[in-house]
């Protein structure tokens, strides 16, 4: 069976492009499959190019450039469809315009999957969303979710149930270390949904009962500068550390007591999954997969949304009562268990196969 994983580019290291790496090089091990590579744009992070040595897969770039419609990538997009045959199609983030124009409308030899990695409407533009629609009512595309409450979110945006729910694996060796040097790590792109400002304040109400606390934020992003301003304005600066971005959080998260994130809205973030397998207890907004991944108690503590004061008090407790730590440290390493590359890879192939 010859697959395509496509994404429109790996530009950066977020969730989906560190998911997408795993999935390819974990489905490329399978003797049964044929792995082909394809990405929209040109660039690729420097943590990723092995997907274009790796023997056992083929790799193809479009050359992409410029935003809006590029007829020249259309071309090169469809020309690799004729050229290889897939059996499987198979895409990843927000699907460009690129994809629906080199596909049609007509039924195609190959099976189209894509995975939902966000909260569905916020995941697609309106124009999306109403192509993917249309492309429902041809029976020309299955949508999988990485959580229940992703596949949730499918159902209301596109009224069609998803053909699978399949939770995100990780391809992870932790390391477990004693020397601790940070209270709280964040690993998320600096971005509006990724509510670092929220978080900087909560952090700086937690800085009046522990003053000497520090905070990692690993990540880069367009909302970068503005956090770190807001840092230098509340004096901050020896608090709260901005390490930018790392193809490597094992040694970060080795050296982090508690993982925290303030996110508006997730689906079912990597970020969580490798601080679990750190055993790093979790403090997490209750949104999107983060629930069905994070247990209240058991492997962490969830707040609502923008709640400052939530957010503040779960703080506090981790950071506070030393048994709590244990106990969903314990968990979390036996947890992760769960979440491992290879088992996930075996699920994507027993859709692939199925439907």
């Amino acid at each position: 069976m010859k697959i395509f994983e496509i994404i429109p580019d790996l530009n950066r290291r977020a969730g989906a492009e560190v998911f997408f790496h795993s999935l390819c090089n974990q489905l490329a091990k399978d003797g049964s499959l044929e792995v082909v590579v394809v990405i929209i744009w040109d660039k690729i992070d420097a943590s990723f190019k092995d997907l274009e040595t790796n023997p056992r897969l083929k790799f193809y770039c479009c050359g992409k450039r410029k935003k809006g419609i590029d007829f020249k990538a259309i071309r090169k997009f469809k020309e690799i469809l004729i050229k290889e045959k897939p059996d499987v199609v198979h895409t990843h983030r927000s699907v460009l315009l690129t994809y629906f124009l080199a596909f049609g409308f007509k039924k195609n030899t190959w099976r189209y999957y894509h995975t939902v990695h966000n909260i569905a409407d916020k995941e697609a533009g309106k124009y999306e969303i109403f192509l993917r629609k249309m492309f429902l009512k041809r029976h020309l595309i299955s949508h999988i979710g990485i959580s229940d409450e992703i596949s949730k979110s499918i159902k209301n945006t596109y009224k069609s149930n998803p053909v699978a729910t399949i939770y995100n694996g990780i391809d992870f060796k932790p390391i477990l270390s004693s020397k601790k040097v940070y209270d709280f790590i964040c690993i998320a792109r600096f971005s509006r949904q990724k509510n670092h400002m929220f978080l900087l304040s909560c952090f700086l109400e937690f800085l009046k009962i522990f003053p000497d606390s520090k905070m990692l934020l690993v990540g880069e992003g367009e909302l970068q500068a503005e956090c770190k301003d807001f840092c230098v304005k509340n004096y901050l600066d020896r608090n709260v550390v901005f390490y930018g971005s790392t193809p490597s959080v094992e040694p970060l998260l080795a050296q982090s007591k508690f993982f925290v994130l303030g996110s508006l809205y997730e689906g079912n973030p990597i970020s969580i999954l490798e601080a679990m397998a750190s055993g790093l207890p979790i403090i997490a907004p209750r949104v999107g997969g983060i629930p069905d991944v994070v247990e209240d108690r058991i492997n962490g503590l969830l707040f609502e949304v923008n709640d400052s004061k939530q957010l503040v008090d779960n703080m506090e407790r981790m950071f506070e009562e030393i048994s709590l730590q244990k106990e969903i440290a314990k968990n979390n390493i036996a947890k992760s268990n769960k979440f491992l590359m290879e088992n996930c890879a075996v699920l994507y192939k027993k859709v692939f196969t199925k439907y």
